[in-house]
């Protein structure tokens, strides 16, 4: 289908008040929502991400449609400590009860079975395979057929097992992942654009039954 045109709004759109600071801003108010996003088109080296590399390990623009960096890791140290990584110089996210959060991220492994990652929000760390606190999708090593998503809180894991029927993990294949956190605090685990399962604030959910769906109470019409 060809893609619709825009939908034009010649006053802008806000998400103020009316008696807001920037409540005639038709801009909107970039405060609103604390956010930060990167297609990678450039800021690899510029300060915006502290890199993690072993060895000969590194981090990389890459040739792609859409922006894309290139974690290429160590030819010689042993897997465990065999590192290439991005994150944010500064701990600058936070949960705070009541509030939404939201992470998506698309990427692919060289190697489905062999590859080990962890993506989504840690602490700051130069040892991202150790984390101490966050909710992230992460991967061992040794199956194409291992992906969780983890809350960790004081160093105790909250485990959600992504139900292997709900995505594939093959060499050099995207794959989009995504965690949704609502007011009440439940998490919501995304594979594309499929609810995948989910943990409720009291932390003893598991994943949902194969043919189930899952409706996030604020996706749900009142």
């Amino acid at each position: 289908m060809p893609s619709p045109p825009p939908i034009r709004n010649p006053s802008g759109s806000t998400t103020d008040p009316p008696y807001g600071p920037l409540a005639q801003c038709g801009a909107g108010n970039p405060f609103f929502y604390h956010q930060f996003f990167d297609d990678f088109d450039a800021n690899l080296t510029t300060g915006i991400w502290t890199q993690t590399k072993t060895g000969n390990g590194s981090v990389a623009h890459n040739a792609a449609d859409g922006g894309t960096a290139l974690f290429t890791t160590n030819s010689s140290t042993p897997l465990a400590t065999d590192i290439a990584s991005l994150q944010l110089p500064a701990a600058s996210f936070s949960f705070t009860a009541g509030k939404k959060s939201f992470f998506l991220t698309r990427l692919q492994v060289a190697n489905a079975t062999n590859a080990a990652f962890v993506t989504g929000l840690i602490q700051t760390t130069t040892t991202p395979f150790t984390v101490t606190d966050g909710l992230y999708f992460s991967k061992a090593t040794g199956s194409a057929s291992n992906l969780n998503l983890i809350s960790m809180v004081g160093s105790v894991a909250t485990t959600l097992a992504i139900p292997t029927a709900s995505y594939t993990l093959a060499n050099n294949t995207y794959i989009d992942l995504g965690w949704f956190v609502d007011r009440n605090q439940q998490v919501w685990a995304f594979v594309g654009s499929s609810l995948v399962g989910y943990v409720p604030q009291s932390g003893t959910g598991s994943v949902n039954s194969a043919g189930v769906t899952l409706i996030p109470p604020d996706r749900k019409s009142t």
